[in-house]
C-alpha cells in the first residue's frame, strides 16, 4: 500500500467541501454516501473499497428518507468521515499486518488503537453524541501501536 499524496489529500478535501454543498449542487448528488464514498475511494486509488462502503452506507441511508417535516441527519459528511476513517483502518492494518509489525491485529484491537488515538477536548465528556470518540489522529494512534 503506497502513501497518500498530497493531490490525494487535495481531492479529499474537495470532495468534503462539495458534499457540505449539498443545498447548491444538490443535482450532483456529492452529498450520498454512494457518490461521496466512490469518490473518495478514486481520489485515495482504492475505488472498490469507496464503492464497497458508500455501497453498505447507501442502504443505511435508505432508512433516513424525509416523511413529512423529518430532517434526515448529515449523510454527506458521514460518509466522508467513514471513508477517512476506513483509509486510516487500512493504513494500521496495512503497517501491522501486512509489514509485520503486528500480526495479532484484530478489528477489535483496532478499534481500541484508533479510540486511544484519538484527540478529545478536555471540555467534553467522551465519547459524546457529535464527537463520538473524539477526532482521528493517525500519528497518535501508530504511537499506541508500538507502546
Amino acid at each position: 500500500m503506497s502513501d497518500m499524496s498530497i493531490i490525494s489529500a487535495i481531492l479529499v478535501v474537495v470532495v468534503a467541501f462539495l458534499a457540505g454543498l449539498e443545498g447548491i449542487l444538490d443535482q450532483f448528488q456529492f452529498h450520498q454516501p454512494l457518490v461521496a464514498c466512490t469518490l473518495i475511494g478514486a481520489a485515495t486509488g482504492n475505488l472498490t473499497a469507496g464503492i464497497m462502503l458508500g455501497g453498505s452506507l447507501q442502504m443505511i441511508a435508505l432508512a433516513w428518507a424525509n416523511i413529512g417535516a423529518a430532517v434526515a441527519p448529515d449523510a454527506a459528511l458521514a460518509s466522508v468521515a467513514a471513508a477517512i476513517t476506513a483509509g486510516a483502518a487500512a493504513v494500521l492494518l496495512s503497517w501491522g499486518i501486512t509489514g509485520g509489525n503486528d500480526k495479532t491485529l484484530t478489528s477489535t484491537s483496532l478499534k481500541a488503537i484508533l479510540i486511544r488515538g484519538a484527540d478529545r477536548n478536555p471540555g467534553f465528556s467522551w465519547p459524546n453524541r457529535q464527537w463520538g470518540f473524539g477526532m482521528l489522529n493517525l500519528y497518535q494512534s501508530f504511537l499506541q501501536m508500538r507502546e
